[in-house]
């Protein structure tokens, strides 16, 4: 396992499940801080796809694919934004004075 990964609770899967995943750190291009003192961290594997747009013609709405370019999203709990603001060495203000959400413990992959 390399040193650049960083795994994190997700919980966005179609069957409400908390699973583990990770990503690699030298891919992140942005972090944007949620309301909920977690974040949105976009990665640089920007690729081409084709997405449904909505299409008016007067009352009737139409879809009709078209090509975009689209990047991975991964969103973060607070608890794994902290802990990922800590590896990479960002200086985060704290916002958010709620209780914590379990965070997924990178010792025990090490273990």
């Amino acid at each position: 396992m390399t040193k650049n990964q960083f795994f994190y609770t997700d919980t966005t899967t179609v069957t409400g499940e908390s699973l583990i995943a990770s990503f690699n750190i030298n891919n992140v291009v942005r972090t944007l801080q949620n309301d909920k003192g977690g974040a949105l961290v976009i990665l640089d594997d920007i690729r081409e796809a084709y997405v449904q747009v909505p299409i008016q013609k007067g009352k009737t709405t139409s879809w009709e694919y078209r090509k975009q370019d689209v990047a991975s999203e991964i969103t973060l709990n607070r608890a794994d934004y902290e802990r990922f603001s800590q590896e990479i060495g960002l200086n985060i203000p704290t916002f958010y004075e709620e209780e914590k959400e379990e965070s997924f413990s990178q010792e025990s992959i090490e273990a």
